[in-house]
């Protein structure tokens, strides 16, 4: 449901109950960032102090431990689904299990990082999706320049939307 929303920081607010239902980016921009910041931050694993101040940073308001905690507390409460799939990943990781993703890359039981193990599923699905993406890019004969973070970057003519659209397809594809 969050990601039908459009845009993922606004449900988590309003779900929270920081953002109304009829808020928006614009009309509660710091509110957004604060929810923004809190759901990648929690998502990477980060804890209560350092959420604190990172989610300060991005609102630009002041936002204490406790404030950060109940955000940690609402994230859990919103995306339980995801919280509960953490909870199992971790536990059977550390009764030895390794970690294997669809396209067969292995994290073995010896890594003692925490958020390492746990954001493992997803840097590394995103990686093989970057990777099946530029194969298929380069194959349908666009002119790729540079990968950058998630997203491909290609030189294309001012008024080619084929292209455009045959990127964005394959981005897609890439996903399933």
């Amino acid at each position: 449901e969050a990601y039908k929303s459009g845009d993922i920081y606004l449900y988590y607010g309003k779900q929270m109950g920081v953002i109304p239902q009829d808020g928006t980016k614009v009309s509660h921009k710091a509110e957004r960032n604060a929810c923004k910041a809190a759901v990648l931050g929690i998502g990477f694993g980060m804890g209560a102090v350092k959420l604190s101040i990172t989610m300060s940073e991005a609102s630009g308001k002041p936002m204490s431990v406790e404030d950060a905690q109940g955000y940690i507390d609402g994230y859990y409460d919103v995306f339980a689904d995801y919280g509960n799939y953490r909870d199992e990943l971790e536990k059977n990781y550390k009764k030895g299990f390794p970690i294997e993703l669809p396209c067969g890359w292995r994290l073995y039981a010896n890594n003692p990082n925490r958020n390492s193990v746990l954001n493992f599923p997803v840097q590394g699905t995103a990686s093989t999706i970057l990777r099946v993406a530029t194969i298929k890019a380069v194959e349908s004969g666009l002119n790729l320049i540079f990968p950058l973070h998630d997203a491909l970057y290609a030189e294309v003519d001012l008024n080619d939307f084929k292209a455009v659209k045959t990127l964005d397809k394959i981005m897609k594809d890439a996903c399933v």
